[in-house]
């Protein structure tokens, strides 16, 4: 096994940010995995069909059988705690 050379030097991508060592790498992931996440937030299964995004905060993502079960109970938003309302109910 080959021994890096100190350099004195943090790595390129910890160079001047305020960030601790190893820190970026960890957010990086975190990242990647919520970006990767399209599933519904009540019942964690894949989105496809009626989809509902919470208009408020945009990133809750329900199927509409979901956010109608979660209104009908007074339930917010469970990303940003805002009120829920279908379109339909805004009239």
């Amino acid at each position: 096994m080959k021994k890096k050379k100190a350099t004195g030097k943090p790595a390129i991508a910890e160079q001047g940010s305020m960030h601790k060592p190893g820190e970026l790498e960890q957010l990086e992931k975190e990242v990647k995995v919520d970006a990767a996440l399209d599933k519904c937030l009540v019942c964690k299964r894949d989105l496809v069909g009626d989809v509902y995004i919470c208009p408020t905060c945009k990133t809750a993502k329900y199927h509409g059988r979901c956010v109608r079960a979660l209104i009908a109970s007074g339930e917010p938003c469970w990303a940003c705690k805002h009120p829920l309302k279908l379109e339909e109910d805004a009239s």
